[in-house]
């Protein structure tokens, strides 16, 4: 499903998510684990890099998302 799916509330999401980023837009990919976090999904993301990380202006991501209750 896109991310546009998943964040406009049109997508049927399930309880245990898989979020793969293609290494597109990353304010997209970061945009989605922050609303599934906040709905208690358990999920798991699968990124290029080693690590899910913020950069410039989204470098708080990887520390909302765990405050928002993503188990690491």
């Amino acid at each position: 499903m896109s991310a546009l799916a998943v964040l406009d509330g049109s997508a049927k999401v399930g309880r245990r998510v898989l979020v793969s980023h293609d290494g597109g837009n990353p304010w997209e990919f970061g945009a989605v684990l922050e609303q599934l976090v906040a709905d208690g999904t358990d999920l798991v993301a699968v990124v290029p890099g080693a690590t899910v990380s913020g950069r410039g202006a989204d470098a708080g991501l990887p520390y909302r998302l765990i405050r928002g209750g993503l188990a690491v």
